[in-house]
């Protein structure tokens, strides 16, 4: 989608089940099932001449770029706990592409649809970090980012002698609280 950062912003939450292992409950499973939404966004204005290929040099602007794509995502983790305080986890995930809705140009693009051009499985690999805030409330921070692509794209420059393909991938961080049951 020729958009780089982390700038948009969406819901991701569900149930987890955490199984500890072992008499001293350092190691544990865990296995979520997550509504996330995930997507990009870019204000409207010219386009920042570095996101463009080599040798385009012509300045343009454009009316902005959005991306929602809604999952249900089921992630697998091991996590390791110290001192009951802070736990990391290392996993991977599938998720199910649900709804599509894109806007280029300030123009909604209507060919994507769950039969567009997104495909409809993401496989990712996960790192995350949880903290303990207070008894059972943790904040956990999480990084993921697609195994292959979510899909390909050609693009070409203003003057259609230039193009080049771009391979697409959700690239995520989410923040988020956490209340554990039965979490000792």
């Amino acid at each position: 989608d020729e958009v780089y950062g982390f700038r948009k912003v969406g819901f991701n939450g569900g149930p987890s089940i955490i199984v500890p292992l072992g008499k001293q409950k350092k190691w544990s499973i865990s296995m979520e099932i997550l509504f996330s939404m995930s997507g990009a966004y870019q204000k409207g204005g010219p386009i920042v001449q570095d996101t463009l290929p080599p040798d385009t040099t012509i300045p343009v602007s454009y009316n902005g770029y959005k991306l929602n794509l809604n999952y249900v995502s089921i992630p697998l983790m091991v996590h390791f706990t110290d001192k009951k305080i802070i736990a990391g986890g290392i996993g991977f995930a599938y998720n199910q592409l649900v709804s599509v809705k894109e806007w280029e140009d300030g123009i909604r693009q209507e060919q994507t649809t769950l039969s567009g051009p997104y495909t409809l499985a993401d496989f990712q690999v996960l790192a995350d970090v949880r903290f303990r805030l207070w008894r059972n409330l943790w904040a956990n921070a999480r990084y993921s980012y697609s195994i292959l692509p979510i899909r390909t794209r050609e693009f070409e420059n203003i003057t259609g002698t230039k193009s080049w393909t771009r391979k697409q991938y959700n690239n995520v961080i989410t923040l988020r609280l956490m209340w554990i049951f039965n979490d000792p």
